[in-house]
């Protein structure tokens, strides 16, 4: 499975807390967040020169999957 950079920004705080997760973690992450309401992410993949991707994080009726900038499927599940 592929590790992601997830950056996680609580609700009202400027403190940003960066970490390495594998999809079902993420996904998990996700649906507490969407659960509460409360909180941002932002996730990364790194490419082969090191450097963070920004990925998309796509939610679509209970079914969430990550795209890279031009729409790719990366990880998840597609509808």
């Amino acid at each position: 499975m592929n590790e992601y950079l997830v950056v996680y920004q609580p609700y009202q705080t400027h403190k940003c807390f960066p970490s390495i997760h594998i999809w079902p973690e993420i996904l998990s992450m996700l649906k507490v967040r969407d659960e509460t309401k409360k909180g941002s992410f932002a996730v990364y993949r790194f490419s082969s020169t090191g450097e963070p991707k920004v990925c998309r994080i796509v939610h679509c009726r209970n079914v969430y999957w990550l795209e890279d900038k031009y729409g790719n499927f990366l990880e998840g599940r597609m509808g």
